[in-house]
């Protein structure tokens, strides 16, 4: 099997998972990625996440530094030896190497993903979401990477719940190697988690719950509340000062209220919370930049939830042409 490249089509793909999910489905492969992205802190050290999660998931016998050394700068980037040598560093023999959040990016430095795997000699696997501008991006890509030919080994659909696409992709020729459903149980996480995350202020401790959904409280009471009813154990983040949302939200079934902009709410919202056993948070951050890092977490798996882990690998073995892949 030559190497294979993971490639991301768009931002939140669910490129990890997928490239998981294969490293366990396929079993005894080295594992490598370039450019880091989302760091965390391991051993004092900022480390890719991915890169960490990798080591711990496929017991690499590498540190996560060296399975992802550099970081992409425009001005400035590593050479392409450089990249080599560290790859050759932790090479063995099958190997993933997973991409950035867009397989373009690099392109200035001839760094992309696609000049990366066409000069280590490996296959690209592209991880999109079935959607309309994805699909359109893919059959640029495909477009693009005919001009090597063996570069394309093909495509893997992820939160797919339309097969028109399939054909429609099969039917420009482009191998779809698998096809996997929306995993939503992936994207749920605990109150305590959403506190640590945007070191927010607990106002109110309440129910250590799982959130399901998170919801941006940025229209008016009346527009939000019909949508806020739909949704069951969420998170609303909004800002400090819009009572008239907090208090909307706390009649539906809300899980955790997050409150932006550093603004006290009412003493009667946080009766109200209190009453009902919902966790207030505060943050400074504004709105939109809480719902970023949080939309960035949901993507997060962790090395230690073996749960996430298994689910992703059974996903990759039912939905995914692992024979084919191997070829």
């Amino acid at each position: 099997m030559k190497p294979l490249y993971i490639g991301s089509v768009m931002e939140r793909s669910g490129k990890s998972a997928i490239a998981l999910g294969l490293a366990k489905s396929l079993g005894n492969v080295g594992y490598f990625k370039p450019f880091k992205e989302s760091s965390v802190e391991f051993n004092g050290s900022a480390v890719d996440r991915d890169a960490l999660l990798m080591a711990s998931a496929l017991d690499i016998p590498h540190s996560p530094e060296e399975l992802s050394p550099f970081v992409y700068d425009v001005f400035s980037p590593p050479s392409f030896d450089e990249v080599y040598v560290a790859y050759m560093k932790v090479s063995k023999g099958n190997m993933i190497i997973e991409g950035t959040r867009d397989i373009i990016t690099g392109w200035t430095g001839n760094l992309s993903g696609m000049a990366i795997a066409r000069d280590l000699g490996a296959e690209i696997i592209l991880v999109s979401p079935a959607t309309s501008p994805a699909i359109d991006k893919i059959c640029m890509l495909d477009y693009f990477m005919k001009q090597t030919p063996g570069l394309f080994k093909g495509v893997i659909l992820n939160q797919i719940n339309d097969k028109r696409y399939i054909d429609l992709l099969e039917g420009r020729g482009i191998n779809v190697l698998g096809a996997v459903p929306s995993m939503n149980e992936l994207k749920r996480f605990r109150v305590s988690e959403i506190a640590s995350l945007l070191s927010a202020e607990v106002l109110i401790n309440g129910r250590d719950v799982e959130i399901e959904n998170v919801m941006i409280g940025a229209m008016n009471s009346e527009s939000a509340i019909a949508q806020m009813r739909r949704l069951p154990s969420k998170a609303l983040i909004t800002g400090g000062d819009r009572a008239d949302i907090q208090n909307a939200a706390l009649s539906t079934d809300l899980a955790c209220l997050v409150l932006t902009g550093g603004f006290q709410p009412s003493n009667a919202v946080l009766s109200l919370a209190y009453e009902q056993g919902v966790t207030v948070l505060l943050t400074s951050m504004d709105t939109m930049s809480a719902v970023e890092t949080v939309n960035r977490h949901l993507a997060y798996i962790s090395p230690k939830d073996e749960s996430k882990i298994l689910k992703i690998t059974n996903a990759v073995k039912e939905n995914v042409d692992l024979s084919r892949i191997m070829e």
